[in-house]
């Protein structure tokens, strides 16, 4: 199956899932921001469990969100550099595969508020 990356706006387009980078700053972790308030909650709680830490490599994948959206939050290591985003877009296009994903909404920046609607 092949995985298309949608460039719309994450609340109204047409998405299996959501997807965002992660270092692991842990002051950015605990301030993840996504466009759906259930999968939000969920990522904060998980997070705050220790489910992730931002890891290279590392997934968190969420499901309940609007919709039937899912979240897919992939660990970048300590710096968000240009290898670190390669290997985490790999990371997501291998994970969103394996899930049977086909359309997913890759978030820039999980801390803007402005992305909500």
């Amino acid at each position: 199956m092949k995985s298309k990356a949608a460039a719309a706006f994450a609340v109204t387009a047409k998405t299996d899932a959501l997807v965002l980078f992660r270092t692991a700053d842990k002051r950015a972790l605990k301030e993840i921001s996504v466009p759906d308030a259930a999968l939000q909650e969920a990522a904060r709680a998980a997070i705050a469990d220790g489910e992730f830490g931002g890891g290279a490599g590392e997934t968190l994948y969420l499901r309940g969100g609007r919709d039937g959206r899912r979240l897919l939050v992939v660990g970048c290591g300590e710096s968000a550099s240009g290898d670190a985003l390669r290997q985490a877009g790999a990371t997501a296009a291998q994970t969103l595969d394996k899930k049977g994903l086909a359309r997913a909404t890759f978030l820039m920046s999980g801390e803007d508020d402005d992305a909500r609607a």
